[in-house]
């Protein structure tokens, strides 16, 4: 697979927002003076729903506050740093790893009343964290700079990112699309230099 087909599919995959076609329709904007409790949280959540992702922070911070065991607003304070527009991935990974912790740890309970399904969310956490790995592959592919292990490494935790989510809900056409990357990424690793330190190679 040719490098600009992997970063194209990157910029599409992080740009998509799966949680609009899931649900219900949005509702409309909430009034925003003095919310608390789920109303602060419905308004954090109509604001990923317009992509206002750096805005949605704050107000997903203050509902966590109060609520740190939420699974929803752990999933969606993941967005917000994986879509803004200066990302902090390793936070986004963090934040939608204990998004998953405390969903397990609720017995699975939905967090999110707008998906389908708690197999949905749980898929989608691993998803979500799949693409945090993808972009990284990306990048480190397009420096050309960083030692070949580090991309093993990546397209190792993509891999296991994508079976959690077939796990979770086998079926879902996203988990289709995650297996056709995995691929993809291991054509790429098969054009990596067997050499641990090399730091030249070819795709």
């Amino acid at each position: 697979m040719r490098l600009h087909s992997l970063l194209r599919w990157t910029t599409l995959v992080l740009a998509v927002t799966p949680l609009v076609s899931c649900g219900p329709a949005p509702y409309d904007r909430p009034e925003t003076t003095g919310l608390k409790g789920e109303d602060l949280f419905k308004h954090a959540e109509y604001l990923c729903l317009e992509q206002r992702w750096d805005e949605a922070i704050p107000m997903l911070k203050a509902f966590l506050v109060e609520n740190p065991s939420h699974a929803g607003a752990h999933f969606y304070l993941g967005r917000c740093f994986m879509l803004s527009p200066e990302p902090w991935l390793a936070i986004a990974e963090g934040e939608f790893q204990t998004a998953l912790h405390f969903f397990i740890e609720s017995g699975r309970k939905l967090p999110i009343q707008r998906f389908n399904a708690p197999s949905y969310f749980e898929m989608m956490c691993h998803i979500e964290t799949g693409k945090i790995y993808y972009e990284q592959v990306a990048k480190l592919i397009e420096l050309r700079g960083d030692s070949p292990s580090s991309i093993r490494e990546l397209i190792g935790k993509f891999q296991t990112a994508t079976e959690e989510a077939k796990k979770a809900a086998p079926d879902a056409p996203e988990v289709a699309q995650m297996e056709e990357r995995l691929d993809e990424l291991k054509q790429i690793e098969l054009s990596l230099p067997q050499h641990r330190d090399s730091k030249t190679y070819s795709i």
